[in-house]
């Protein structure tokens, strides 16, 4: 039966930092069997470590309950739901046991299982380290036979095998310790023990070699010093021995210097999956917050642009007017840089090339840098197609321009660059979301002061900026980050001190014609007509606004406060139907059901939706369908009128 053990510390923690979206970070350990195991025990995913410790390939492993590697003594005594139940109890367990490999042999072993939990504290599964210490109990087995063991015993052992008196004098070693603390046979003689040590840990040798002498056993972590003063972290595991009747330390030394860098990555990947979780928690409080303001964004600013029509030029009203709508573009911008690093800003995605996208706003990327920097632009002549949203592409463009010119207070200058790429897979393994194939590149570089290494990291982080109060909201670069990602794309960035930063852009290639860009309406700036239009709204308010400017427009509009009365109307209405304009969230019965159900009943009656933004399905990972078209909120009277009819005229 095996027997229960105190936990390692960096075992431990191994155990209890590794996640399986990061399991790649531990495929470097192959001297420990990792394994994630699912809540009722079985192997989730295998590590290179377990294939060689235990010799079952991965998929002969995976899905299989971790009893198959117990022996059959053990699982008769129903030791797997007992270790099981006692690491969910406890937090994790450490045993020393004797495993089974694929061929049947057996091995001893030390085994952690520990208690994984999802960001919220909920049970998730489990985490095994399986250590393979067959040769060491081999050692502990050949010391307590004999006392007296030979030189090529000594220089078998895996680790450093050292033996010292309560004086310090060393009386053995094997060639192992030579090696590794890099002094000869004469120089250790003649050392102390604690010479290979300093600092914190000389101290805390210091104490567990007294514990050795005093309680007859004891462990310890700490880095060897070398002559050379190399570091190396070591487990060292001592026991007290009588040699010719006085008391003496047999020791031995294993390097963990693998493990400890297992551990850091694990860490490291903890810490990132824990700030995933709360950007996207903020992103999802974000989305909500500005899904609300748009609605009253578009009451303010659609009636500021109906005022300012009527109001006569020379009228002392016009001024304040002026300034109301100057504020509500300025919360617009706000509210669609919110939604994008949220990644709920609902995008009208299009087969483009970058180059078209690029030239067209290089008169305002010119305007916003200044005459002090440079723009350069450097286009692949035949560079592929990417699918994106042209107003978001222009966003980052303006975005990263921004911040390149902030880098260069006293000019410089800014690279706006594209080709064509291929990432590869080893490039693509470091990165969960990025698939290995051909991708657009879009480029933009400065000459400015570049990013601090410390500071590097938080960049793409909500509301972090380095920038004094009133210059900047830290939203900038959050939202750069968000719409890649929103469009399946991948961002990077390169940046030295004092030589400036590149931001690298990646969008997947598509195979699909370049979509012409749609021309913009001629003539009046609130066009015309007669069609019905069933107008969906649950914000009284800005259904009333929608209303007054679509009758203005000559429609006849058949107005509903939700879904579920929008489909008694239809049903009861015995007129046509031409154009369905609904809001997307609503309660009872949402937009993509409410469209479903009347062009079932009308199917020539065609569909406009309007949303802040939506998580709703009739957004798959945060593109509109093709067969609907969108207008976001907030939007003005001409954007309303003009959208109407553009939909009615396809």
């Amino acid at each position: 039966m095996p027997r229960t053990k105190s936990a390692s510390p960096f075992i431990t923690s191994l155990a209890h930092h590794a996640a399986d979206p990061f399991r790649l970070l531990i495929e470097s350990v192959v001297d420990y069997a990792i394994m994630m195991l699912d809540p009722a025990g079985h192997v989730a995913s295998w590590n290179p470590g377990a294939q060689r410790i235990y010799g079952y390939e991965p998929e002969e492993a995976i899905g299989q309950h971790f009893s198959l590697f117990c022996t059959d003594e053990d699982v008769a005594d129903g030791y797997p739901g007992h270790l099981l139940k006692q690491a969910l109890e406890e937090g994790h367990v450490e045993v020393e046991c004797l495993r089974v490999r694929h061929d049947g042999a057996q091995f001893w072993a030390v085994i952690t299982l520990s208690d994984v939990k999802d960001f919220f504290g909920n049970h998730a599964g489990f985490a095994e380290v399986t250590r393979d210490i067959t040769e060491y109990r081999r050692a502990e087995d050949a010391v307590r036979a004999e006392r007296d063991l030979s030189t090529a015993m000594l220089n078998s052992l895996p680790g450093v095998y050292y033996m010292y008196d309560e004086d310090g004098r060393f009386l053995r070693w094997n060639r192992r310790f030579e090696i590794v603390t890099e002094y000869s046979a004469a120089e250790i003689a003649r050392l102390h023990p604690l010479d290979l040590f300093e600092g914190t840990d000389k101290d805390l040798l210091a104490e567990r070699i007294a514990a050795v002498f005093r309680d007859g056993a004891a462990e310890v972590e700490a880095n060897f010093i070398t002559k050379s003063g190399k570091h190396i972290p070591y487990y060292f595991n001592g026991v007290r021995q009588l040699v010719d009747g006085k008391p003496c330390l047999l020791g031995m030394g294993i390097d963990i210097s693998d493990y400890k860098r297992a551990e850091q990555a694990l860490r490291e990947s903890d810490r990132r999956l824990q700030q995933a979780q709360k950007l996207e928690a903020i992103g999802q409080l974000a989305g909500g917050v500005a899904h609300d303001f748009n609605n009253l964004l578009t009451v303010i600013s659609g009636y500021t642009d109906m005022l300012l029509e009527d109001v006569p030029p020379d009228s002392e009203l016009r001024e304040g007017l002026y300034q109301i709508h100057k504020a509500g573009e300025r919360a617009q911008t706000l509210t669609r840089q919110l939604l994008a690093f949220g990644r709920k800003q609902v995008m009208e995605p299009k087969v483009l090339n970058l180059n078209a996208v690029i030239l067209d706003v290089e008169k305002m990327l010119r305007r916003l840098i200044g005459e002090d920097v440079i723009l350069s632009l450097s286009l692949a002549p035949e560079l592929s197609a990417a699918r994106a949203d042209p107003g978001q592409v222009e966003q980052i463009l303006i975005n990263l321009a921004v911040n390149a010119r902030d880098a260069m207070p006293v000019g410089g200058q800014l690279t706006v660059e594209t080709q064509n790429t291929m990432l590869d897979a080893s490039y693509c393994r470091a990165f969960s979301d990025l698939e290995p194939g051909n991708y657009v590149l879009l480029a933009v570089s400065d000459t400015g002061c570049g990013i601090p290494a410390d500071v590097k990291p938080r960049i793409f982080e909500p509301f972090f900026t380095t920038k004094e109060v009133g210059r900047g909201t830290g939203l900038g670069l959050a939202t750069v980050h968000g719409i890649v990602k929103q469009s399946q794309g991948h961002v990077a960035v390169y940046s030295e001190p004092e030589r400036g930063t590149s931001f690298k852009i990646y969008l997947p290639v598509v195979a699909d014609a370049v979509q012409p860009a749609v021309p913009p309406l001629e003539g009046r700036a609130m066009p015309e007509g007669s069609e019905t239009i069933l107008l969906v709204e649950d914000e009284e308010a800005v259904r009333s606004l929608a209303s007054q400017v679509l009758h203005s427009c000559g429609y006849q509009v058949l107005e509903a406060r939700d879904g579920r009365e929008a489909c008694e109307l239809a049903r009861s209405y015995a007129g046509r139907i031409d154009l369905l304009v609904s809001d997307v969230v609503m309660p009872w019965l949402g937009g993509r059901e409410l469209a479903e159900q009347i062009t079932a009943m009308r199917a020539d009656c065609r569909v406009l939706f309007l949303s802040g933004y939506t998580d709703d399905a009739v957004i798959r990972h945060g593109v509109l369908q093709a067969s609907y078209a969108f207008l976001q909120k907030p939007f003005t009277p001409s954007a309303l009128a003009q959208k109407v009819r553009t939909v009615l005229d396809i």
